[in-house]
């Protein structure tokens, strides 16, 4: 079983990882490679901003966050942004994801690079 810190192993509790950096002693960033089939996800609090790459097959997502209802079409190259402090309230895939690239930052972290890049330009 491969470890993983962060939000990951807590969202994706039915699903498996294939791999991890836990153990790549990278400062402030971990990343998780999953695989999982078509699934239903519980209302979640993202404690890290998280941010995910589809790499493989088409499909369709359903997803509920902040009361708001999305509808999307994920592709391979597609990216996700998902912010540290916002309500997942529920995310349906429609389709098995042959392989996803989930990467966390601390929410600290994540904001300050933001604000940082903000500023160069």
């Amino acid at each position: 079983m491969v470890l993983l810190a962060g939000d990951g192993r807590a969202k994706y509790t039915t699903e498996s990882l294939l791999g991890s950096s836990s153990n790549w002693r990278l400062k402030g960033l971990l990343a998780g490679h999953w695989t999982y089939g078509e699934a239903g996800f519980a209302e979640f609090l993202l404690r890290q901003t998280e941010i995910a790459v589809m790499l493989e097959f088409l499909i369709h997502l359903r997803r509920c966050g902040d009361g708001r209802l999305l509808h999307s079409d994920a592709v391979p190259g597609m990216v996700w942004l998902c912010p540290a402090g916002i309500r997942e309230d529920t995310i349906k895939s429609y389709g098995d994801v042959a392989e996803t690239i989930h990467m966390y930052l601390p929410a600290a972290r994540a904001g300050g690079m933001l604000v940082e890049a903000l500023a160069a330009d």
